[in-house]
């Protein structure tokens, strides 16, 4: 949590992914929005199966679990410049959508 209380850290999501059996899937490091590279990892916290994630549209393939059976990393994501979708889904119902930009 933020010092607030009112932002919940990728932490949280973490946790929560691991120890709750309410199903989920989440994006995580989507606060940092501006991204100055154009290959990135993005990891993916999900407590159901793989997780399918798209960069504008197109499926991403290649990932390695991480430490945790819920912790995806999709390695080596190449972002377009300027704005870049990010989805990541599980089954027909969980969803987790941003929005990074590319700058150079």
């Amino acid at each position: 949590m933020s010092y607030d209380r009112k932002k919940r850290k990728d932490s949280y999501y973490w946790y929560k992914a691991n120890w709750n059996d309410e199903p989920m899937v989440y994006i995580s490091d989507r606060r940092a929005t501006q991204r100055k590279s154009p290959v990135t990892d993005i990891h993916v916290y999900c407590n159901t199966a793989i997780p399918m994630l798209k960069i504008n549209g197109k499926k991403q393939k290649k990932y390695e679990k991480g430490k945790t059976r819920v912790h995806y990393i999709f390695k080596d994501v190449k972002l377009k410049t300027g704005k870049n979708k990010i989805s990541a889904t599980s089954g027909k119902y969980l969803k987790d959508d941003v929005v990074w930009y590319l700058t150079n």
